[in-house]
């Protein structure tokens, strides 16, 4: 009976840090996809020079559901998506902030200057990318080790 109290305790600590890990891979899955729209936004303004708003839109044809804050685009875009990412959960506050100025910033320059303003972002995400996927295998290994030390600590206390 013991050992099965044991087992237990470890799996539910070991299922503990997963569910906090989710959290980190949804914030990587949602990083990734606003990457994957600043990628296509700057080859729409290199090769078509589309509105801010005629690029969401198609975006959100060939990538539906990627991001729910482009689900119902209007004009003005900077407006729609700051409002929507208030009701975002998967985000913290510094990645909403960062892509509530995107669009704030987005479409008021020229097509060349639009498309360093789109490059230099794509550059903070790929950043952000890096440290929630770096924070997830931290939380994952803390974890695990937690759990080995839990179980030597109730195994020593029980034997």
């Amino acid at each position: 009976m013991k050992y099965v109290f044991l087992v237990l305790l470890c799996l539910c600590v070991m299922a503990a840090g997963r569910l906090s890990a989710t959290r980190y891979q949804s914030q990587m899955k949602r990083c990734e996809a606003f990457l994957l729209f600043l990628t296509f936004t700057k080859t729409e303004l290199r090769f078509s020079q589309c509105t801010v708003l005629e690029i969401a839109q198609k975006f959100r044809r060939l990538h539906p559901g990627a991001l729910p804050f482009l689900e119902n685009p209007s004009e003005p875009l900077s407006a729609c998506v700051k409002r929507q990412l208030e009701q975002e959960r998967i985000l913290n506050a510094r990645q909403k902030n960062c892509i509530s100025d995107f669009f704030e910033g987005f479409g008021t320059q020229d097509a060349l200057a639009s498309e360093q303003f789109t490059e230099r972002y794509i550059a903070l995400f790929e950043a952000e990318n890096a440290r929630i996927r770096q924070e997830n295998t931290k939380k994952i290994k803390l974890t695990n080790r937690l759990a080995l030390l839990l179980a030597a600590a109730v195994a020593i206390v029980l034997f």
